[in-house]
C-alpha cells in the first residue's frame, strides 16, 4: 500500500501515479493532500481509470480512523 500525498516537491502526485503505470507497477493508493476536495476526487477518478486501486483519498490532516478504515478496505489488520 503506497500513502501518495499529491503534493511533493518536484513531482506532483499525479506524475507519480502516471510513471507507476507505465512501469506496470501497480500498488494500492491512500491519497491525501491539502488540496480542495474536488481536486482530490478527480486525482482519485483518474487514478481509477489508470488502474490503480484507491483505497481512499482524504484532505490532511487525515484522520486515523479513516486511516485505518482505508488500510482494512485493503485487508491490513490492526
Amino acid at each position: 500500500v503506497m500513502v501518495l500525498d499529491l503534493e511533493l516537491p518536484g513531482l506532483d502526485g499525479i506524475e507519480v501515479l502516471q510513471r507507476l503505470v507505465e512501469a506496470h507497477h501497480k500498488p494500492p493508493v491512500i491519497l491525501v493532500s491539502s488540496a480542495d476536495d474536488v481536486l482530490i476526487n478527480t486525482v482519485a477518478t483518474m487514478a481509477q481509470a489508470l488502474g490503480v486501486t484507491v483505497l481512499g483519498a482524504f484532505r490532511k490532516p487525515i484522520q486515523a480512523a479513516a486511516f485505518l478504515q482505508a488500510l482494512q478496505a485493503y485487508g491490513v489488520r490492526r
